[in-house]
């Protein structure tokens, strides 16, 4: 029961060392519509989140003693959806864009026939998702950018910082730092992920995207106020944490950002329908040479109602049929950062992508000239599971 843990779960200081810098804002209020997303400014209330500069413990350690995040991750937790559906949340009729492992998508509230999308990602384990919406403070909130991203490495902090720097593009701000009136962008930050896996994986992930998110603050300083309005990160979300001492996993493994409403909602899974278009082709990027896979894809702008994936590289591999027949536990050992806790529909999935880099050739969904795929988003109330290799939904 989550509403026994925040006395026994929330002990500790509010920072880890009197040397500290401030990392980012962490808004003491429930209410979104009090958050960066308001139109006349800061947030209500708000609590500096200290980290040391030169850290004794983990980031990870410092997030967990926290009291504030503690206590918001625990009523964070309390409304998690099980699996979330068109039915399941009450969101706006914007049309639903999934976001798989090591991809990023950006839209705006003035796409889609000024109704916005829904930023959506599950399947995290080890991995983090990301979401972040600003405005211009004091504009109309009517104008906002969302962004959410999957990933899985400590090798993406240029791709968070792109993805920062897209939103002051999007707003117009910095282009002139000289200049004392320049406008002032507000943008709330929403993280989930990881648990206490024995490789530590998920911490050095945390480790790795407060480093950036700090670096950020830095950079764009008086021009930017990032308030972190979710942090359900590895101690945070582990399930050991919270009534199930003998257990480790994660409580939370996706995330959904309303871009319109800025509503978010932490997820244990999206329906396999909403997960298109060509969700077996975006699997199989993981495969893909190094070179091709190892940065997040932008498969959605701010721009363009539409999904578009760059051309990669995949190919048969040696032993494949042989991979085929492997059990799930043996499965599980050799494709999986965090065997003992993927989701049920793992090995199939997997199964599935291999069967696609056995059966379908790459020029077939590129062409000899690997072009860009795109897939158009028509219809905007509709869950999108388009499945093909190439055409629009």
């Amino acid at each position: 029961d989550l509403d026994d843990m925040k006395s026994s779960a929330c002990n500790g200081p509010n920072s880890c060392s009197s040397e500290s810098d401030i990392l980012i804002e962490c808004s003491t209020t429930q209410d979104d519509s009090s958050s960066s997303s308001s139109s006349t400014g800061s947030p209500k209330a708000p609590h500096g989140l200290r980290l040391p500069l030169v850290p004794e413990d983990s980031t990870d350690a410092c997030l967990k003693s926290n009291p504030l995040l503690c206590s918001e991750a625990i009523e964070a937790l309390k409304n998690k959806v099980d699996t979330y559906s068109c039915d399941e949340i009450q969101v706006s009729a914007s049309p639903i864009i999934y976001v798989h492992q090591r991809e990023v998508a950006h839209a705006s509230t003035e796409q889609y026939e000024s109704k916005g999308a829904i930023l959506t990602s599950d399947n995290a384990t080890t991995c983090h998702v990301l979401a972040f919406r600003s405005c211009v403070q004091g504009e109309n909130n009517s104008k906002a950018l969302g962004s959410l991203c999957h990933l899985d490495t400590t090798r993406n902090g240029s791709c968070i910082l792109k993805i920062i720097n897209e939103h002051m593009i999007f707003h117009r701000c910095g282009m002139d730092r000289s200049n004392p009136k320049e406008k002032q962008v507000l943008m709330d930050v929403h993280i989930v992920g990881g648990y206490n896996d024995k490789d530590k994986t998920s911490e050095e992930i945390t480790n790795h995207v407060f480093d950036i998110l700090s670096k950020a603050a830095r950079e764009f300083n008086s021009m930017l106020i990032m308030t972190l309005k979710t942090c359900v990160v590895t101690s945070l979300n582990d399930v050991g944490r919270y009534n199930y001492p003998s257990a480790s996993g994660p409580m939370a493994r996706g995330l959904l950002l309303d871009v319109s409403s800025g509503q978010v909602n932490l997820l244990t899974s999206v329906n396999k329908n909403h997960k298109g278009p060509a969700s077996t082709l975006r699997r199989v990027r993981l495969w893909a040479p190094p070179s091709q896979n190892d940065y997040l894809l932008v498969v959605h702008m701010w721009d363009k109602e539409e999904i578009c994936i760059e051309p990669f590289q995949f190919e048969p591999f040696p032993d494949m049929d042989l991979f085929l027949q492997l059990p799930d536990n043996t499965l599980l050992e050799y494709s999986s950062t965090s065997p003992e806790c993927e989701a049920d529909d793992f090995c199939d999935e997997m199964r599935e992508t291999v069967k696609y880099m056995r059966d379908v050739p790459m020029e077939s969904v590129f062409g000899r000239e690997s072009k860009v795929v795109t897939y158009a988003l028509k219809k905007l109330s509709s869950p999108h599971n388009c499945d093909n290799s190439s055409g629009s939904c």
